[in-house]
Protein backbone atom coordinates (compact mmCIF):
# COMPACT_ATOMS: atom_id res chain seq x y z
CA UNK A 1 0.00 0.00 0.00
CA UNK A 2 1.39 3.60 -1.03
CA UNK A 3 1.76 5.57 1.89
CA UNK A 4 -0.20 8.85 2.33
CA UNK A 5 3.11 10.94 2.43
CA UNK A 6 4.81 9.28 -0.80
CA UNK A 7 1.77 9.98 -2.34
CA UNK A 8 1.93 13.42 -1.69
CA UNK A 9 5.21 13.95 -3.17
CA UNK A 10 4.36 12.13 -5.94
CA UNK A 11 1.47 14.65 -6.64
CA UNK A 12 3.67 17.97 -6.23
CA UNK A 13 6.26 16.12 -8.39
CA UNK A 14 3.36 16.29 -11.07
CA UNK A 15 2.60 19.73 -10.38
CA UNK A 16 5.57 20.94 -10.71
CA UNK A 17 6.14 19.22 -13.92
CA UNK A 18 2.73 21.29 -15.13
CA UNK A 19 3.40 24.13 -13.98
CA UNK A 20 3.32 26.00 -17.07
CA UNK A 21 -0.89 24.73 -16.92
CA UNK A 22 -1.43 27.26 -13.85
CA UNK A 23 -0.36 30.17 -16.01
CA UNK A 24 -2.80 29.64 -18.66
CA UNK A 25 -6.14 31.25 -18.31
CA UNK A 26 -8.82 29.81 -15.85
CA UNK A 27 -5.30 28.65 -13.74
CA UNK A 28 -5.33 31.96 -12.06
CA UNK A 29 -7.20 30.97 -8.77
CA UNK A 30 -5.12 27.43 -8.56
CA UNK A 31 -1.74 29.28 -9.08
CA UNK A 32 -2.78 31.23 -6.58
CA UNK A 33 -3.69 28.51 -3.68
CA UNK A 34 -0.29 27.48 -4.57
CA UNK A 35 1.11 30.64 -2.18
CA UNK A 36 3.73 30.16 0.59
CA UNK A 37 1.51 29.40 3.37
CA UNK A 38 -0.81 26.73 1.63
CA UNK A 39 0.66 23.54 0.13
CA UNK A 40 -2.29 21.65 -2.20
CA UNK A 41 -3.12 17.88 -0.36
CA UNK A 42 -2.94 14.62 -2.02
CA UNK A 43 -6.84 14.62 -3.20
CA UNK A 44 -6.42 18.17 -4.95
CA UNK A 45 -3.25 17.49 -6.71
CA UNK A 46 -4.37 14.18 -8.20
CA UNK A 47 -7.68 16.16 -9.08
CA UNK A 48 -5.62 18.31 -11.16
CA UNK A 49 -3.30 15.45 -12.48
CA UNK A 50 -6.13 13.70 -14.06
CA UNK A 51 -7.95 17.09 -15.19
CA UNK A 52 -4.12 18.11 -17.23
CA UNK A 53 -3.57 14.66 -18.58
CA UNK A 54 -7.28 13.74 -19.60
CA UNK A 55 -7.17 14.26 -23.51
CA UNK A 56 -8.45 17.70 -24.57
CA UNK A 57 -10.89 18.39 -26.98
CA UNK A 58 -10.03 19.86 -30.31
CA UNK A 59 -11.28 23.13 -31.88
CA UNK A 60 -11.57 23.72 -35.83
CA UNK A 61 -11.66 26.97 -36.87
CA UNK A 62 -15.22 27.14 -37.73
CA UNK A 63 -16.08 25.94 -34.64
CA UNK A 64 -13.89 28.88 -32.97
CA UNK A 65 -15.87 31.50 -35.13
CA UNK A 66 -18.77 29.86 -34.20
CA UNK A 67 -18.08 29.86 -30.24
CA UNK A 68 -16.92 33.92 -30.27
CA UNK A 69 -19.91 34.97 -32.47
CA UNK A 70 -22.09 33.72 -29.36
CA UNK A 71 -19.88 34.79 -26.98
CA UNK A 72 -18.65 37.76 -27.85
CA UNK A 73 -20.19 41.09 -25.82
CA UNK A 74 -19.97 43.07 -28.65
CA UNK A 75 -22.28 41.21 -30.50
CA UNK A 76 -24.95 40.77 -27.78
CA UNK A 77 -25.13 44.14 -27.32
CA UNK A 78 -26.05 44.67 -31.27
CA UNK A 79 -28.30 41.93 -31.19
CA UNK A 80 -30.03 44.12 -27.92
CA UNK A 81 -29.96 47.16 -30.10
CA UNK A 82 -31.83 45.60 -33.23
CA UNK A 83 -34.27 44.16 -31.06
CA UNK A 84 -34.87 47.70 -29.28
CA UNK A 85 -34.95 49.50 -33.27
CA UNK A 86 -37.40 46.78 -34.39
CA UNK A 87 -39.33 47.53 -31.33
CA UNK A 88 -39.42 51.77 -32.17
CA UNK A 89 -40.40 51.30 -35.67
CA UNK A 90 -42.95 48.79 -35.00
CA UNK A 91 -44.47 51.08 -31.99
CA UNK A 92 -44.40 53.97 -34.67
CA UNK A 93 -46.18 51.76 -36.80
CA UNK A 94 -48.86 51.05 -34.26
CA UNK A 95 -49.48 54.57 -33.82
CA UNK A 96 -51.16 54.97 -37.40
CA UNK A 97 -53.44 52.11 -36.95
CA UNK A 98 -57.23 52.35 -36.09
CA UNK A 99 -57.80 52.32 -32.40
CA UNK A 100 -60.52 51.00 -29.94
CA UNK A 101 -61.20 52.05 -26.41
CA UNK A 102 -63.81 51.52 -24.14
CA UNK A 103 -65.56 54.35 -21.65
CA UNK A 104 -68.25 53.72 -18.78
CA UNK A 105 -69.51 56.92 -17.28
CA UNK A 106 -71.37 56.26 -13.86
CA UNK A 107 -73.84 59.76 -13.29
CA UNK A 108 -75.70 60.38 -9.85
CA UNK A 109 -78.78 63.74 -10.95
CA UNK A 110 -79.73 63.81 -7.01
CA UNK A 111 -77.70 67.38 -7.03
CA UNK A 112 -78.61 68.76 -10.08
CA UNK A 113 -79.41 72.48 -9.92
CA UNK A 114 -82.77 73.88 -9.49
CA UNK A 115 -83.35 75.14 -13.22
CA UNK A 116 -82.98 71.74 -14.97
CA UNK A 117 -85.61 70.13 -12.72
CA UNK A 118 -84.57 66.42 -13.65
CA UNK A 119 -85.85 63.68 -11.33
CA UNK A 120 -83.48 62.16 -9.05
CA UNK A 121 -81.98 59.21 -10.33
CA UNK A 122 -78.58 57.10 -10.93
CA UNK A 123 -77.16 56.31 -14.30
CA UNK A 124 -74.57 55.18 -16.25
CA UNK A 125 -73.07 55.05 -20.02
CA UNK A 126 -71.08 53.07 -21.44
CA UNK A 127 -69.37 54.45 -24.99
CA UNK A 128 -67.24 52.82 -27.66
CA UNK A 129 -65.05 55.06 -29.11
CA UNK A 130 -63.20 53.99 -32.61
CA UNK A 131 -60.28 56.53 -34.07
CA UNK A 132 -58.94 56.04 -37.18
CA UNK A 133 -55.51 58.13 -38.39
CA UNK A 134 -56.64 59.29 -42.05
CA UNK A 135 -53.65 61.44 -42.64
CA UNK A 136 -50.57 61.96 -40.38
CA UNK A 137 -47.36 62.62 -42.94
CA UNK A 138 -44.68 63.40 -40.62
CA UNK A 139 -45.66 60.20 -38.84
CA UNK A 140 -46.00 58.13 -41.54
CA UNK A 141 -42.65 59.11 -42.93
CA UNK A 142 -41.13 58.94 -39.51
CA UNK A 143 -41.85 55.44 -39.02
CA UNK A 144 -40.40 54.42 -42.64
CA UNK A 145 -37.28 56.20 -41.26
CA UNK A 146 -36.99 54.13 -38.17
CA UNK A 147 -37.64 51.21 -40.43
CA UNK A 148 -34.74 52.19 -43.07
CA UNK A 149 -32.44 52.95 -39.37
CA UNK A 150 -33.57 49.23 -38.20
CA UNK A 151 -32.27 47.52 -41.39
CA UNK A 152 -29.21 49.41 -41.10
CA UNK A 153 -28.35 48.28 -38.08
CA UNK A 154 -29.03 44.75 -39.19
CA UNK A 155 -26.86 45.38 -41.62
CA UNK A 156 -23.96 46.57 -39.06
CA UNK A 157 -24.78 43.59 -37.24
CA UNK A 158 -24.06 41.49 -39.88
CA UNK A 159 -20.42 43.39 -39.99
CA UNK A 160 -19.62 43.11 -36.72
CA UNK A 161 -19.83 39.11 -36.84
CA UNK A 162 -17.06 39.42 -39.62
CA UNK A 163 -15.27 41.41 -37.65
CA UNK A 164 -15.22 39.31 -35.09
CA UNK A 165 -14.67 36.62 -37.44
CA UNK A 166 -11.64 38.04 -38.59
CA UNK A 167 -10.35 38.06 -35.11
CA UNK A 168 -11.01 35.30 -34.46
CA UNK A 169 -8.98 33.79 -37.49
CA UNK A 170 -5.80 36.14 -36.74
CA UNK A 171 -5.42 34.61 -33.27
CA UNK A 172 -6.32 31.10 -34.56
CA UNK A 173 -3.59 31.43 -37.48
CA UNK A 174 -1.26 32.91 -34.58
CA UNK A 175 -1.99 30.37 -32.38
CA UNK A 176 -1.51 27.37 -35.13
CA UNK A 177 1.78 29.19 -36.26
CA UNK A 178 2.68 28.94 -32.73
CA UNK A 179 2.24 25.16 -32.60
CA UNK A 180 4.11 24.47 -36.10
CA UNK A 181 6.96 26.73 -34.86
CA UNK A 182 7.19 24.77 -31.26
CA UNK A 183 7.03 21.65 -33.44
CA UNK A 184 10.12 22.41 -35.57
CA UNK A 185 11.92 23.32 -31.95
CA UNK A 186 11.42 19.69 -30.83
CA UNK A 187 12.57 18.48 -33.63
CA UNK A 188 15.23 20.46 -33.48
CA UNK A 189 16.04 18.99 -29.98
CA UNK A 190 16.07 15.21 -30.80
CA UNK A 191 18.39 16.14 -33.81
CA UNK A 192 21.23 17.90 -31.05
CA UNK A 193 20.34 14.95 -28.88
CA UNK A 194 21.18 12.58 -32.27
CA UNK A 195 24.46 14.08 -32.36
CA UNK A 196 25.19 14.81 -28.70
CA UNK A 197 24.95 10.61 -29.13
CA UNK A 198 27.18 10.43 -31.53
CA UNK A 199 29.74 12.61 -30.30
CA UNK A 200 29.67 10.86 -26.98
CA UNK A 201 30.62 7.39 -28.84
CA UNK A 202 33.05 9.37 -31.20
CA UNK A 203 34.65 10.47 -28.35
CA UNK A 204 34.65 7.46 -26.93
CA UNK A 205 36.51 5.68 -29.80
CA UNK A 206 39.13 8.71 -30.00
CA UNK A 207 37.70 10.51 -33.21
CA UNK A 208 36.28 13.70 -31.52
CA UNK A 209 38.05 15.87 -29.08
CA UNK A 210 36.61 17.25 -25.56
CA UNK A 211 35.74 20.46 -27.44
CA UNK A 212 33.98 18.59 -29.69
CA UNK A 213 31.90 16.73 -27.02
CA UNK A 214 31.04 20.23 -25.64
CA UNK A 215 30.16 21.83 -28.51
CA UNK A 216 27.10 19.15 -28.91
CA UNK A 217 26.22 19.53 -25.35
CA UNK A 218 25.82 23.20 -25.46
CA UNK A 219 23.64 23.02 -29.17
CA UNK A 220 21.40 20.69 -27.46
CA UNK A 221 20.85 22.57 -24.43
CA UNK A 222 20.49 25.86 -26.76
CA UNK A 223 18.19 23.69 -28.74
CA UNK A 224 15.82 23.15 -25.23
CA UNK A 225 16.18 26.83 -24.47
CA UNK A 226 14.41 27.57 -28.04
CA UNK A 227 12.12 24.99 -27.27
CA UNK A 228 11.15 26.16 -24.11
CA UNK A 229 10.39 30.18 -25.72
CA UNK A 230 8.35 28.12 -27.96
CA UNK A 231 6.01 26.56 -26.13
CA UNK A 232 5.93 29.53 -23.86
CA UNK A 233 4.78 31.23 -27.24
CA UNK A 234 2.36 28.93 -28.00
CA UNK A 235 0.41 28.78 -24.57
CA UNK A 236 0.14 32.46 -24.76
CA UNK A 237 -1.00 32.17 -27.94
CA UNK A 238 -3.53 29.35 -27.36
CA UNK A 239 -4.47 31.52 -24.30
CA UNK A 240 -5.13 34.77 -26.06
CA UNK A 241 -7.77 32.75 -28.72
CA UNK A 242 -9.59 31.00 -25.87
CA UNK A 243 -9.96 34.42 -24.03
CA UNK A 244 -11.27 35.94 -27.18
CA UNK A 245 -13.93 32.60 -27.74
CA UNK A 246 -14.80 32.29 -24.35
CA UNK A 247 -13.01 28.88 -23.81
CA UNK A 248 -12.11 28.10 -20.43
CA UNK A 249 -11.27 24.56 -20.80
CA UNK A 250 -7.64 24.00 -22.39
CA UNK A 251 -8.19 22.82 -26.36
CA UNK A 252 -6.25 21.82 -29.35
CA UNK A 253 -6.11 23.21 -32.34
CA UNK A 254 -6.52 21.22 -35.94
CA UNK A 255 -4.88 22.26 -39.21
CA UNK A 256 -6.06 24.57 -41.41
CA UNK A 257 -5.05 23.96 -45.43
CA UNK A 258 -2.71 26.61 -46.77
CA UNK A 259 -3.78 29.31 -49.02
CA UNK A 260 -1.24 28.26 -52.32
CA UNK A 261 0.47 31.66 -53.11
CA UNK A 262 -0.50 30.86 -57.29
CA UNK A 263 -4.08 30.40 -56.20
CA UNK A 264 -5.40 33.05 -53.62
CA UNK A 265 -8.33 33.75 -55.47
CA UNK A 266 -8.87 37.63 -56.89
CA UNK A 267 -6.08 38.73 -55.22
CA UNK A 268 -4.20 37.94 -58.48
CA UNK A 269 -7.36 36.66 -60.78
CA UNK A 270 -9.12 40.12 -60.54
CA UNK A 271 -7.76 43.94 -60.92
CA UNK A 272 -7.97 46.52 -57.95
CA UNK A 273 -10.95 48.07 -59.29
CA UNK A 274 -13.28 45.06 -59.91
CA UNK A 275 -12.32 44.03 -56.47
CA UNK A 276 -13.23 47.40 -54.77
CA UNK A 277 -16.51 47.00 -56.83
CA UNK A 278 -17.35 43.57 -55.46
CA UNK A 279 -16.88 45.45 -51.90
CA UNK A 280 -19.10 47.97 -52.46
CA UNK A 281 -21.73 45.45 -53.32
CA UNK A 282 -20.85 42.98 -50.22
CA UNK A 283 -19.95 44.87 -47.54
CA UNK A 284 -22.32 44.83 -44.81
CA UNK A 285 -21.34 48.33 -43.39
CA UNK A 286 -21.68 50.03 -46.28
CA UNK A 287 -24.93 48.39 -46.76
CA UNK A 288 -25.61 49.41 -43.97
CA UNK A 289 -24.53 53.16 -44.20
CA UNK A 290 -26.62 53.19 -47.34
CA UNK A 291 -29.49 52.29 -44.96
CA UNK A 292 -28.65 55.55 -43.04
CA UNK A 293 -28.78 57.69 -45.61
CA UNK A 294 -32.19 56.58 -46.88
CA UNK A 295 -33.09 57.11 -43.67
CA UNK A 296 -31.59 60.55 -43.18
CA UNK A 297 -33.96 61.32 -46.27
CA UNK A 298 -37.08 60.08 -44.78
CA UNK A 299 -36.71 61.90 -41.88
CA UNK A 300 -35.93 65.01 -43.72
CA UNK A 301 -39.42 64.37 -45.78
CA UNK A 302 -41.10 63.76 -42.79
CA UNK A 303 -39.50 67.18 -41.40
CA UNK A 304 -41.02 68.67 -44.12
CA UNK A 305 -44.31 67.06 -43.54
CA UNK A 306 -44.70 68.87 -40.08
CA UNK A 307 -46.13 71.42 -41.81
CA UNK A 308 -48.88 69.55 -43.86
CA UNK A 309 -52.55 68.95 -42.03
CA UNK A 310 -53.74 65.94 -40.16
CA UNK A 311 -56.99 64.70 -40.79
CA UNK A 312 -58.56 61.88 -37.88
CA UNK A 313 -61.79 60.19 -38.30
CA UNK A 314 -63.49 59.64 -34.71
CA UNK A 315 -66.70 57.22 -33.91
CA UNK A 316 -68.04 56.81 -31.01
CA UNK A 317 -71.63 54.65 -29.87
CA UNK A 318 -73.04 55.26 -26.36
CA UNK A 319 -75.39 53.21 -24.50
CA UNK A 320 -76.88 54.67 -21.54
CA UNK A 321 -78.99 53.77 -18.80
CA UNK A 322 -80.83 56.41 -16.86
CA UNK A 323 -82.94 55.82 -13.52
CA UNK A 324 -84.17 58.97 -13.95
CA UNK A 325 -85.27 59.33 -17.85
CA UNK A 326 -86.63 55.57 -18.12
CA UNK A 327 -88.00 56.57 -21.76
CA UNK A 328 -84.90 57.99 -23.25
CA UNK A 329 -82.74 55.88 -25.94
CA UNK A 330 -80.51 54.10 -24.70
CA UNK A 331 -78.31 54.41 -27.85
CA UNK A 332 -76.24 56.93 -29.38
CA UNK A 333 -74.00 57.44 -32.39
CA UNK A 334 -71.56 60.02 -33.09
CA UNK A 335 -69.39 60.59 -35.94
CA UNK A 336 -66.50 63.67 -36.15
CA UNK A 337 -63.95 64.43 -38.99
CA UNK A 338 -61.11 66.42 -37.39
CA UNK A 339 -58.46 68.33 -39.43
CA UNK A 340 -55.91 69.94 -37.82
CA UNK A 341 -53.71 72.37 -39.30
CA UNK A 342 -50.14 73.60 -37.52
CA UNK A 343 -50.31 77.39 -37.59
CA UNK A 344 -47.17 78.48 -35.43
CA UNK A 345 -44.85 76.46 -33.01
CA UNK A 346 -41.89 78.87 -32.09
CA UNK A 347 -39.67 77.43 -35.37
CA UNK A 348 -38.98 74.11 -34.22
CA UNK A 349 -40.28 72.62 -36.96
CA UNK A 350 -38.04 74.82 -39.28
CA UNK A 351 -34.70 73.76 -36.65
CA UNK A 352 -35.81 70.03 -37.69
CA UNK A 353 -35.87 70.15 -41.14
CA UNK A 354 -31.80 72.10 -40.62
CA UNK A 355 -31.28 69.19 -38.83
CA UNK A 356 -32.34 66.16 -40.67
CA UNK A 357 -30.75 68.33 -43.66
CA UNK A 358 -27.23 67.99 -41.92
CA UNK A 359 -27.96 64.50 -40.71
CA UNK A 360 -27.78 63.53 -44.38
CA UNK A 361 -25.28 65.38 -45.61
CA UNK A 362 -22.87 63.90 -42.89
CA UNK A 363 -24.34 59.89 -43.73
CA UNK A 364 -23.16 60.85 -47.04
CA UNK A 365 -20.15 62.06 -46.09
CA UNK A 366 -19.23 59.14 -43.89
CA UNK A 367 -19.89 56.68 -46.91
CA UNK A 368 -17.50 58.72 -49.36
CA UNK A 369 -15.02 58.45 -46.48
CA UNK A 370 -15.81 54.67 -45.90
CA UNK A 371 -15.64 54.09 -49.32
CA UNK A 372 -12.07 55.80 -49.55
CA UNK A 373 -10.92 53.54 -46.29
CA UNK A 374 -12.41 50.04 -48.09
CA UNK A 375 -10.03 51.14 -51.13
CA UNK A 376 -6.90 51.82 -49.21
CA UNK A 377 -7.20 48.95 -46.97
CA UNK A 378 -7.46 46.98 -50.71
CA UNK A 379 -4.89 48.47 -51.85
CA UNK A 380 -2.01 47.88 -48.84
CA UNK A 381 -3.51 44.06 -48.85
CA UNK A 382 -2.99 43.37 -52.50
CA UNK A 383 0.14 44.76 -52.04
CA UNK A 384 1.82 43.05 -49.25
CA UNK A 385 -0.14 39.86 -50.69
CA UNK A 386 1.94 40.26 -54.44
CA UNK A 387 4.99 41.22 -51.79
CA UNK A 388 4.42 38.30 -49.77
CA UNK A 389 4.16 35.95 -52.52
CA UNK A 390 7.65 36.48 -53.57
CA UNK A 391 8.86 36.03 -49.65
CA UNK A 392 7.25 32.59 -49.64
CA UNK A 393 8.92 31.68 -52.50
CA UNK A 394 12.33 32.63 -51.73
CA UNK A 395 12.02 30.95 -48.24
CA UNK A 396 10.69 28.03 -49.64
CA UNK A 397 13.69 27.63 -51.63
CA UNK A 398 15.82 28.66 -48.51
CA UNK A 399 14.34 25.73 -46.61
CA UNK A 400 15.33 23.19 -49.33
CA UNK A 401 18.56 24.17 -49.64
CA UNK A 402 18.97 23.70 -46.07
CA UNK A 403 17.41 20.60 -45.86
CA UNK A 404 19.84 19.36 -49.02
CA UNK A 405 23.44 20.81 -47.22
CA UNK A 406 22.20 19.16 -43.54
CA UNK A 407 21.07 15.89 -45.37
CA UNK A 408 24.51 16.47 -46.52
CA UNK A 409 26.60 17.45 -44.13
CA UNK A 410 25.01 14.65 -41.61
CA UNK A 411 25.51 11.69 -44.33
CA UNK A 412 29.50 13.18 -44.57
CA UNK A 413 29.78 13.21 -40.66
CA UNK A 414 28.87 9.63 -40.71
CA UNK A 415 31.29 8.69 -43.25
CA UNK A 416 33.86 10.76 -41.14
CA UNK A 417 34.02 13.24 -44.12
CA UNK A 418 32.98 16.32 -42.14
CA UNK A 419 33.42 18.08 -38.03
CA UNK A 420 30.18 17.86 -35.44
CA UNK A 421 31.01 21.61 -35.29
CA UNK A 422 29.48 21.64 -39.32
CA UNK A 423 27.02 19.68 -38.62
CA UNK A 424 25.92 21.71 -35.62
CA UNK A 425 25.87 24.96 -38.24
CA UNK A 426 24.00 23.03 -40.93
CA UNK A 427 21.15 22.06 -37.90
CA UNK A 428 20.53 25.33 -36.82
CA UNK A 429 20.56 26.47 -40.60
CA UNK A 430 17.71 24.27 -41.24
CA UNK A 431 16.28 25.77 -37.95
CA UNK A 432 16.04 29.16 -38.63
CA UNK A 433 15.17 28.50 -42.45
CA UNK A 434 12.59 26.20 -41.23
CA UNK A 435 11.31 28.59 -38.81
CA UNK A 436 10.99 31.95 -41.14
CA UNK A 437 8.90 29.79 -43.92
CA UNK A 438 6.63 29.12 -41.03
CA UNK A 439 6.49 32.53 -40.03
CA UNK A 440 6.20 34.12 -43.69
CA UNK A 441 2.53 31.34 -43.92
CA UNK A 442 1.68 33.37 -40.96
CA UNK A 443 1.98 36.83 -42.45
CA UNK A 444 0.64 35.26 -45.89
CA UNK A 445 -2.51 33.50 -43.94
CA UNK A 446 -3.13 37.12 -41.97
CA UNK A 447 -3.17 39.20 -45.21
CA UNK A 448 -5.87 36.45 -47.13
CA UNK A 449 -7.77 36.95 -44.19
CA UNK A 450 -7.71 40.90 -44.38
CA UNK A 451 -8.38 40.51 -48.04
CA UNK A 452 -11.70 38.20 -47.50
CA UNK A 453 -12.51 40.86 -45.18
CA UNK A 454 -11.81 44.28 -46.92
CA UNK A 455 -13.85 42.74 -50.03
CA UNK A 456 -16.84 41.12 -47.98
CA UNK A 457 -16.53 37.46 -48.47
CA UNK A 458 -18.53 34.74 -47.35
CA UNK A 459 -18.52 34.10 -44.13
CA UNK A 460 -16.45 30.45 -43.50
CA UNK A 461 -20.19 29.54 -41.40
CA UNK A 462 -21.97 29.95 -44.85
CA UNK A 463 -22.27 27.35 -47.44
CA UNK A 464 -19.66 28.18 -50.16
CA UNK A 465 -20.43 30.20 -53.49
CA UNK A 466 -19.12 30.68 -56.06
CA UNK A 467 -18.11 34.46 -57.25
Amino acid sequence: MVRPALLIALCLGALTGHADDLMTEGGDSAAESLDDHSQPTALEAATYILASTSTPKTLSLEECVLQAISKHTRVALSEQDLMAADAAARQSLAALMPNLSAVLTSTDTHGALPSENPPPGVGADVAAILGIPVFHGSELFSTRSLRAAFLAKTQLHEHLKRSVELRTKELYHIALAAKHIHDLKKRQVERAGTLLESSKRRKAAGLHTLLDLKRAEYTLLKAKENEGNAEFAFRSALGNLGLFIGEDVHFELSDVPRPKPDDVGDAVAKTHDDLFALALERRFDLRGQRHWIESAYIAETSAWMAFAPSIDLDGELHYSISGSLPDRTPFLSEVNLRLSLPLFEGGARIEAIRQAKAKSRREKLRLDYMKREVQLALRGTLQSLQSKRGDLAVKKEAKDLAQAVYQSTLNRFKEGLSTAFEVQDATNTLATAETEEEREWLDFALLKAQLDYTVGRQSILEKPATE
